[in-house]
């Protein structure tokens, strides 16, 4: 732990997520561990962000997440604007419209969720999400022959 809080201390987060990772797997329930691990990961992931958006602020991944971000703090409406500008970019991209049919979902705007969740299912026919979340919404409905289906 104590070399994981000195990486933090020299603004090595990398290096430290590797330390605090390790005596994480040795003592999993270490709050202070835990404690600097999630530090050092939470400056990792914000430091990737940040060049990401240094190299590429008009990609479609920067939309998708920053609507990600918008999802977890609980604001569908802007999450669904954000999958959107990341699908004009990208719009045969595996997992966007599922993504953007479960915001459709949290909005309350199912028929617009299953079109999503369809659209999804023509780029990748195979993703078990988008179907399950088209199952619960037939659900949803009342209708228990296209759930099963």
């Amino acid at each position: 732990m104590w070399q994981g809080v000195i990486e933090l201390a020299m603004d090595r987060p990398e290096e430290a997520a590797v330390a605090l990772d390790k005596a994480a797997s040795i003592d999993p329930e270490n709050v202070d561990i835990l404690y600097h691990r999630g530090q050092a990961h939470l400056l990792v992931s914000k430091n990737s962000y940040g060049t990401m958006f240094k190299a590429d602020p008009k990609s479609w991944r920067v939309h998708q997440v920053l609507a990600q971000a918008n999802s977890e703090a609980d604001r569908p409406v802007d999450a669904i604007a954000e999958f959107q500008a990341a699908i004009k970019l990208a719009p045969t991209q595996p997992g966007l419209h599922e993504e953007l049919g479960s915001e459709y979902r949290s909005a309350g705007k199912p028929q617009e969720a299953e079109a999503e969740f369809q659209r999804e299912l023509e780029i990748d026919p195979f993703n078990a999400l988008a179907r399950y979340k088209l199952g619960v919404l037939a659900i949803e409905r009342g209708d228990g022959t296209r759930a099963k289906e």
